[in-house]
């Protein structure tokens, strides 16, 4: 019976032995670490690339951010009034202004001395100022065109950039001066004509005022 005890203490320790020896050859195939070194984590070093690339996005940011702020406008120049109508369709204005301008001509003609020739201007010639356009007087200080254009962008290291609202100012003011040499070409010869229109208008209402009062006597 004590025989049997013993044994079993024996296979018990032996048991215990092995187990222990197992653990330390575990313990034994991690790398030694010399004391005060820092291990960086699994979760670490998955982030770093990830940080790496965050900081250098913020940089590319700031590069574009300085940069933009570094450059200015230069070379200035006073810009032109244009009329929109005459560079869209030069013999359109010409033909427009040339009626209002006979207009307000033949309008002056009447209203500024020949209507008091009469004690009862006749009928015709009141119908012809009704219909004529008068001509508008402005009152106050005038209003001056005073704009200016950047005609590029220069940066502090030494790279300029055309600035597009020049470039396509330049545009307009090349198609603007193509058009007004048509523009005034026309309008000459429409201002005569309408003009001649007009007057004779006028002249037949004198004729027939003149005439109806020579019967009346």
């Amino acid at each position: 019976m004590n025989i049997r005890k013993h044994l079993q203490r024996l296979f018990l320790a032996s048991t215990a032995l092995f187990w222990a020896s197992c653990g330390d050859d575990a313990n034994s195939s991690s790398p030694t670490v010399a004391p005060g070194t820092n291990i960086p984590s699994d979760s670490t070093t998955q982030n770093a690339p990830s940080d790496s690339l965050q900081r250098n996005e913020t940089d590319k940011v700031d590069s574009v951010s300085n940069t933009s702020s570094q450059c200015h406008e230069a070379e200035k120049i006073q810009k032109r009034s244009l009329n929109s109508d005459l560079i869209e369709d030069p013999v359109k204005a010409a033909t427009r202004s040339a009626d209002r301008n006979a207009q307000m001509d033949i309008y002056d003609e009447i209203d500024g001395g020949l209507i008091y020739n009469y004690l009862e201007p006749p009928k015709c010639l009141q119908d012809m100022l009704d219909t004529l356009e008068a001509p508008v007087f402005l009152y106050g200080p005038m209003a001056f065109f005073n704009d200016s254009i950047a005609t590029k962008f220069v940066c502090d290291d030494g790279t300029t950039y055309a600035n597009e609202e020049y470039l396509n100012y330049q545009k307009d003011l090349e198609s603007y001066e193509k058009n007004l040499v048509i523009f005034n070409e026309a309008y000459s010869q429409l201002y005569e004509k309408r003009l001649a229109e007009l007057q004779k208008q006028l002249d037949s209402c004198i004729d027939q005022s003149e005439e109806a009062e020579e019967i009346e006597e």
